[in-house]
């Protein structure tokens, strides 16, 4: 049954992710490289500035794509599934 769930969880994260514009599915490929990313990894990775880091940040937690972990400066950032 566990496998089943997981699996119709990628289907539904498939569809998404196809959805997204091409700068939040870099986001996505670098977090299924990385597996956990900080606010500031992910500004240095992509090259973004901060203010476009916490937007693509958000909108992926909001979307369910990724999950945030801890608060403040300690703040990383997970793929959803990586739980």
């Amino acid at each position: 049954m566990e496998a089943l769930t997981r699996v119709t969880s990628i289907e539904k994260s498939d569809d998404v992710f196809m959805n997204l514009d091409k700068r939040l599915q870099k986001a996505v490929n670098l977090f299924t490289r990385h597996k956990r990313l900080s606010a500031l990894d992910y500004m240095t990775l992509s090259g973004l500035g901060r203010t476009l880091v916490v937007t693509d940040l958000n909108k992926l937690a909001h979307l369910g794509l990724i999950q945030r972990v801890g608060g403040g400066r300690s703040t990383v950032y997970r793929l959803k599934d990586e739980m």
